[in-house]
Parts: structure tokens; sequence; C-alpha cells
């Protein structure tokens, strides 16, 4: 009997054990997943943040420029208008993102501004005349002299306004494709000249997603094999879709979401469905054209 009981004993402390050692793994486990998470969201964070940085405090970018210095926390108005223009659907040049895609906009904030009265100094001539000699001869000459002239100040309503450039916001991934998305903001002023510069705000709206990752991934190809023609180049990366990928004509789609590509390489590419993938990005250097398979 006594041995009976110790047998059972054992047995209920070994399967304790190791229902306490599945609990710690599984503890182990999610702290770890949970901690890779929080990395991915932090650096997903730092990153949008120097793209924000740059365009706003970069001189290649927004940054309005005086005596050939940049002012920092200043945007150019003809830069920001050049910006719109020419950015209405990829990402600035200056602020290429990797592995995720923004669209940025910036609105001036109306207010009511107040010029007070000054004081400005005014040039005023007169001629004068006298006569000389005998034969009253009539001599006459400018004079000129300094006086202070009181300019009235008034008051001025500066509407609000907004520029919008970058990605559409109707081009990022599906929400249910998407691993991460951020807005921020930041003060600025927007510079119309060297007298005045009007309050602002800009907005950056992030998303990494699983058509941002293959997109990007596409520019990386065609911007290397645009700069070296005539080296072959070949990536694979692990893919996993949530929904159709193809790419048409100049565009990068997923279901209703498109991408533009600036591209001057042909691109031949395969039409992926919903699921895992390896993928390969090819680019030869002898057909000059870029194969996705």
């Amino acid at each position: 009997m006594k041995l009976q009981i110790n047998f059972f004993v054992k047995i209920l402390f070994l399967v304790s054990s190791s229902i306490a050692f599945v609990f710690l793994i599984m503890s182990i486990h999610s702290f770890i997943k949970l901690t890779i998470e929080e990395r991915e969201i932090s650096d997903f964070k730092l990153d949008v943040i120097n793209i924000l940085q740059k365009l706003v405090n970069s001189e290649e970018c927004l940054t309005y420029t005086f005596n050939e210095t940049p002012q920092k926390g200043i945007i150019d108005l003809n830069k920001l208008v050049l910006f719109t223009s020419q950015y209405g659907d990829i990402e600035p040049t200056c602020a290429k993102a990797l592995d995720f895609d923004y669209s940025v906009k910036v609105v001036q904030l109306s207010r009511k501004v107040k010029t007070y009265s000054t004081t400005i100094k005014e040039k005023r001539c007169r001629e004068e005349c006298y006569h000389r000699g005998y034969a009253c001869k009539i001599i006459c000459y400018t004079v000129c002299e300094e006086v202070e002239k009181k300019v009235p100040g008034h008051e001025a309503d500066i509407e609000e306004k907004s520029w919008s450039f970058g990605l559409p916001i109707e081009s990022f991934s599906p929400y249910k494709a998407r691993s991460n998305e951020l807005v921020l903001s930041l003060p600025v002023g927007i510079r119309y000249n060297e007298t005045f510069t009007a309050d602002g705000v800009i907005y950056i709206h992030a998303v990494k997603g699983e058509l941002e990752r293959f997109y990007s991934l596409v520019e990386y190809i065609c911007e290397i094999a645009e700069f070296k023609p005539t080296k072959d180049v070949k990536v694979s990366r692990h893919f996993s879709f949530s929904f159709p990928v193809k790419i048409i004509d100049d565009r990068v789609c997923m279901v209703n979401s498109c991408k533009k590509l600036v591209c001057s390489i042909p691109i031949i590419s395969k039409e992926f469905g919903e699921g895992e993938y390896v993928i390969n990005f090819v680019y030869n250097s002898t057909t000059r054209t870029i194969n996705i398979y």
C-alpha cells in the first residue's frame, strides 16, 4: 500500500513538473514574441520619424534656405508646391522609405495677423529759388531732407490651406495585409518670402504591409539595374500574401490598392495568389529586363 502511494506521488509530481515546464516554455515564448513585436513597432516608429525629420530639415527636401543656411523647421513654400506637382503619387527621391510607404499632408493653420503702426523715413525734396545781381537772374536749386512718416497697422486673415504628396492613402495595403501603421505630426513654419512665415503642421501617414514590402523590393531592384545596367542581379525573398498581387503596366496592385512604379526597365512578372512564396527578383543585363517569378 505504501509503495502504491509513493508511486502515485511520484507520478503526480512528474505530471505537475511537466505542466509547469510547459507553462514556463509557453510564457518564455510569449515574452520573446511580445518583445520582438514591440521592437518591430519601435523600429518602425523610429524609421518614420527619420523620414519626417529629413523632409522638414533637409535642404534636398523642403527646408527653407536663407543666405545659404538651412532654416530647420521652416518649409519653403516654393519647394512644397513643387513636391505637390512632382510627387503626387510617388515618394520624393530625397526621402525614400524602405519596406514601408507614406503619404504627407502639410496644413497651413488659419489665424488673424495684426501688423502694428510703424515709423519710416521718407525723403522729401523741394525747389528753392533766389534772385542774383542787378540783372535779377533767377537761380534755383533742390533741397532734400528726410522726414518721419507713420504707417498705420492693419489686420489680415490667414486662410487654412493644405498640400499633399507621396503615395495616396488608397494605395496602401488592405487592412488585413498591414503589419504596422502610424500617423505622426510636427509643427512647422511655411515660408512665403523673406518677411512672412505662416504657422503650419506636417502630417505623415506611414504603412508597412505585404504590398509595401513587395513594392519596395521591386523599386530596389530597378534602382540597382538603372545604376549598373551591365551587372546581373538576383534577390530571393519569402513573402506571405493575404490577397493576390500582380503588376499591371506601371502599377503594383493588391486587390484595389495600386502603387505607381517609376522604372525605365521593362518588368515581367507572374501573378501571385493568396499564400506563401519564395519570390525571385532577377535583372538580366543581356535582355535588359527584370523578371519576377
